[in-house]
């Protein structure tokens, strides 16, 4: 009986360290899941790290060929109209309107667009060589990417009946008008996971409807060249900041002493502490007339002495009348 007892009790006690053993074995082997699981995770990370380096590096590489291809381009349109205004004063153009079209892009990959800018000016010129300079000035200012897709210069109708006379005392004579349209191309990088553009809209290009780009020019050589001599004698002939700048007439002096006289230029009184017209000192006066300083362009200054009733013609530096 004792033995019986004792063979039961060994049997007991194995059956206890049996189903321990197992224990430890079942909670061995989910530990071996878990860092299975946890190996499997991170490969699947280290694998999506080396495609995201792989993506990176083929959108590096798309990025340095666009760059050495000269295709990154100043796309911020904020201040894209800024220069309008003096390359149109410089180059003798007026009346300009301007219509910055909706930007179209396109995919080029991830976080990386393509993006085209319309830029359309139309006004008026004294001649189509003012045209062409304008043109070239705006599409290099516009974007160093991209350039002229378009112009158009016509003849004005008001050049038929126009009077060079006008022209010579500066009037803004429509001899011709154009349209010009510049396109410029850029990448803009957007970051990964960025969402895509809009699909662009269907664009007819340039050149395959309407009529083709014209130039209606001024007529003969001799039309040009009377036109290019009435710029030439008057404020079109001078720079920008020279325009203003008129012939100058002493309509009446006023002379007490050296420093107590009154002139009258072109309507104005001027005293010794006045404030000269525009590109123009006063030296100083005496009973017989008044003498100037008249810058005629950048750095060209005249000594002007004008006695009363007479004129000095600023664009052709010679004096005119006088009593």
């Amino acid at each position: 009986m004792r033995r019986r007892w004792l063979g039961l009790g060994l049997a007991l006690a194995c059956l206890g360290a049996a189903l321990a053993l197992s224990g430890q074995v079942a909670r061995e082997s989910a530990r071996l899941d878990d860092l299975e699981r946890s190996f499997r995770a991170q490969s699947a990370a280290l694998a999506g790290d080396r495609r995201a380096q792989a993506e990176g590096r083929d959108l590096a590489e798309a990025w340095r060929k666009a760059w050495a291809r000269g295709d990154l381009a100043d796309i911020d349109r904020r201040g894209t109209l800024d220069p309008l205004p003096d390359l149109a004063a410089r180059w003798r153009i007026f009346a300009v309107e301007s219509t910055l079209a909706p930007r179209t892009s396109r995919p080029v990959a991830e976080g990386l667009e393509s993006v085209s800018d319309t830029l359309t000016l139309s006004g008026q010129a004294l001649l189509d060589g003012d045209i062409l300079g304008f043109a070239e000035a705006v599409a290099k200012a516009f974007s160093p990417r991209g350039g002229v897709s378009g112009l158009e210069i016509r003849r004005s109708a008001e050049a038929e009946g126009i009077d060079l006379a006008s022209v010579a005392q500066g009037s803004e004579a429509a001899l011709l008008t154009f349209e010009l349209r510049l396109r410029r191309d850029g990448l803009i990088w957007r970051g990964p996971g960025a969402p895509a553009p809009d699909p662009a809209p269907d664009v007819i290009a340039d050149g395959e409807s309407g009529a083709p780009p014209r130039a209606l020019l001024l007529g003969t050589s001799r039309e040009g060249a009377a036109v290019v001599a009435a710029i030439s004698a008057g404020p079109w002939g001078r720079p920008p900041g020279w325009r203003d700048l008129r012939d100058l007439r002493l309509d009446a002096l006023l002379w007490v002493g050296p420093a107590a006289w009154t002139v009258w230029l072109n309507g104005k009184a001027y005293g010794p502490l006045s404030l000269a017209p525009p590109h123009v000192r006063l030296l100083g006066a005496s009973s017989r007339g008044v003498t100037l300083a008249v810058e005629r362009g950048p750095g060209d200054w005249r000594r002007v002495g004008l006695r009363p009733a007479q004129t000095y013609r600023v664009f052709d530096d010679r004096l005119e009348g006088g009593l």
